[in-house]
């Protein structure tokens, strides 16, 4: 009975850690946000360390805790993935889910990650993707439209979703490997202003940015393409038309697969864009919805330790 005990604490440890939030881990699991705490604090005594880093924005792992979660997590999900085969043999849920996201974050993370490994397991779920702009999250919510929503945020209201971060993707700059010559040295706004440029519309915050970064240094932006998206920007840019800044996982697969090189940059880029997993406070939390949450946050997690690549941390 102790080592059942015992396990069901490394199983609360790895809930925390995948959503770095308990009270998060807490509603997913259906138990109170006290037992998880009492549960981690008694591992921690156990292990002799301490495995998260508490602040008010959250449980971010301890260098201990990381290493325990990596050694874990495959065992966890493979018990999870067992569990849930095994219910649904007994159950297959049908329907429809319903999700709201950015276009980039569809193209780019849940239509090639998310979606078949989801769909996989719950052939009788239906899904439906809307394509909506930060500016319509909150207005999403408000008229209940969507049972998950992907995508950054703009004044969200907090008492009408859960909120949870996914992912953080700095922008970057990039050029396809017809112009590979760019990449062999640093550049500034006065080596990129005579260059061929690709944008998105004028009024896009991102581009805004960049206008006022080469007006500062007395150049004007005047892209010789606009197109609708960042994932567009990708394809024109891997197709030589010329350069483009976009969110580093926009630009991953490209980067990896060596249709595009990213640039050096000796001037200051945005902040951070980071992208959220909502749930509606109305959302059904079924077998079929949760499985949907916990892909999307499998993933996630897999893009992130996938982002050193484009720093150079990690060995080639």
């Amino acid at each position: 009975m102790n080592e059942v005990y015992n396990f069901d604490r490394y199983k609360l440890f790895y809930y925390v850690a995948l959503y770095r939030n308990m009270s998060t881990a807490a509603k997913a699991l259906g138990v109170v946000p006290s037992t998880i705490s009492k549960a981690v604090n008694r591992l921690e005594e156990e292990l002799n360390c301490k495995l998260f880093v508490r602040s008010a924005k959250g449980n971010h792992l301890s260098a201990e805790g990381e290493e325990l979660y990596r050694r874990i997590k495959p065992a966890i999900e493979m018990l999870n993935v067992a569990s849930n085969n095994l219910t649904e043999m007994q159950s297959k849920p049908e329907g429809v889910i319903r999700i709201s996201s950015s276009y980039r974050m569809a193209n780019t993370f849940l239509i090639p990650y998310v979606l078949p490994s989801f769909l996989a397991q719950y052939p009788g779920i239906k899904v439906q993707i809307q394509y909506i702009e930060e500016e319509e999250v909150q207005s999403t919510l408000d008229q209940g439209t969507a049972d998950i929503i992907v995508s950054s945020l703009l004044g969200l209201a907090d008492d009408k979703a859960e909120a949870i971060p996914l992912l953080t993707s700095n922008n970057i700059g990039v050029v396809g490997k017809q112009m590979s010559s760019l990449a062999e040295r640093t550049l500034g706004v006065r080596d990129l202003a005579n260059l061929p440029c690709i944008f998105t519309a004028k009024n896009h915050l991102t581009r805004l940015y960049y206008e006022a970064v080469f007006k500062s240094e007395g150049f004007q932006l005047e892209p010789v393409i606009e197109v609708p998206s960042a994932v567009a920007q990708v394809h024109a840019a891997a197709a030589g038309l010329g350069y483009t800044f976009v969110p580093e996982l926009t630009a991953l697969d490209y980067i990896l697969r060596g249709d595009l090189i990213k640039l050096d940059l000796d001037f200051e880029q945005p902040l951070p864009k980071v992208e959220f997993l909502l749930i509606p406070k109305g959302t059904l939390m079924n077998n079929a919805t949760s499985y949907l949450v916990d892909t999307i946050m499998f993933y996630a997690s897999e893009m992130t330790n996938r982002l050193p690549i484009l720093k150079g941390d990690t060995e080639a």
